[in-house]
């Protein structure tokens, strides 16, 4: 379980992109600022996420793109985190390792 990891009861979860139809050096790009989108929300001090979370990994699949993030469990969080996720045009899903929801897959659209 990944709870050993963490003191607070923070969450792990991941955000998937199909990439499929991208060249290999888009995907990176694209990655590249969502990861920075992602650690603007992560960092805000104004929207009092300072202690929200943070990006902990990030990889390409066959034909998807990942973004791996430790939370804390905090539903307000979790929708402003939803929010920075959707992106036009690029389907994404929101899911959690190890927790109660594990087996649940968010389609973010």
């Amino acid at each position: 379980s990944s709870r050993r990891f963490v003191s607070s009861g923070e969450i792990f979860l991941w955000l998937g992109y199909d990439g499929s139809e991208l060249e290999p050096s888009e995907r990176l790009l694209r990655r590249e600022a969502r990861e920075r989108r992602l650690n603007e929300l992560l960092a805000s001090s104004g929207g009092g996420f300072v202690r929200g979370g943070t990006i902990v990994g990030s990889g390409f699949g066959r034909g998807s793109d990942y973004v791996d993030l430790c939370c804390a469990r905090d539903i307000e969080f979790l929708k402003r985190l939803i929010e920075v996720a959707r992106e036009p045009g690029a389907p994404a899903r929101l899911g959690f390792y190890d927790s109660i929801w594990a087996e649940e897959t968010l389609d973010l659209g």
